[in-house]
């Protein structure tokens, strides 16, 4: 049985490798960055820690529509870290500079997450439950 950081890593991780490979070739300049294996590990930190957030949140709701919950965890994400996160921080530019492309590709690539987070997550918590469940039935039975 998986717990929800458990859970979040692995779906975080899964979700984040096709995510980066869309973005690294839309934006070839990642990959000649002086520190993209800063950029990769941080990244994948982010997206990790945001499908751990979104593993509780998931649990704790009892979400159950991967492409709705996926799209809406994917675009608060997008919006989240470009909107409010990325300025903060002074990194990247902001939504409001982003070229419209950019702009658009970005929200694609994190709602495609967001739809694979949900997605592989949901199948490891029904998996989960269903093996709980499971070892209930065992132990009951024993106990018959």
């Amino acid at each position: 049985m998986l717990s929800n950081f458990s859970r979040g890593l692995l779906s975080g991780l899964v979700a984040t490798v096709p995510m980066s490979l869309f973005t690294s070739l839309l934006f070839r300049k990642i990959s000649v960055e002086k520190n993209k294996n800063l950029v990769l590990v941080v990244h994948f930190g982010y997206g990790i820690l945001t499908a751990v957030t979104y593993t509780t949140v998931a649990k704790k709701f009892n979400l159950k529509s991967a492409l709705i919950d996926g799209i809406g965890f994917g675009f608060l994400t997008w919006a989240a870290s470009y909107g409010e996160l990325t300025p903060l921080l002074k990194l990247r530019s902001t939504t409001n500079k982003m070229i419209q492309e950019r702009k658009f590709s970005m929200t694609v690539a994190h709602v495609a997450w967001g739809i694979g987070l949900a997605l592989i997550e949901n199948k490891l918590r029904n998996h989960s439950v269903m093996k709980r469940n499971t070892l209930n039935v065992a132990e009951e039975w024993r106990n018959f």
